[in-house]
């Protein structure tokens, strides 16, 4: 069993095989991280909600702390995908 709090990266750990043989390590975080970025979680979850379940007041201040330049970088790059996005409706019609 591996601890880990919610400010700790998530360990790596090893992966047990046939006896005799090396025990590969298996970076959790990175692949949480990786899939993440993969799957483009960044879209499709509201971080204006509040988590389930919920934080105590510490860690819910530590998250205010990280969500914040994530939550502006995120805002901006929305609005230059809609700005992108009203660009080429644009020029589409103009092709009509």
């Amino acid at each position: 069993m591996y601890h880990f709090n919610l400010r700790a990266p998530i360990p790596a750990i090893t992966v047990p095989l046939q006896r005799g043989e090396d025990e590969p390590t298996l970076d959790l975080n990175a692949v949480l991280h990786d899939l993440y970025v993969r799957a483009r979680y960044d879209l499709m979850l509201d971080y204006n909600q509040p988590p389930v379940p919920p934080l105590n007041d510490a860690d819910a201040a530590w998250a205010r702390e990280l969500e914040s330049p994530t939550l502006s970088v995120r805002k901006a790059d929305d609005r230059s995908h809609s700005s992108l996005q009203a660009r080429e409706r644009s020029v589409a019609s103009h092709r009509m």
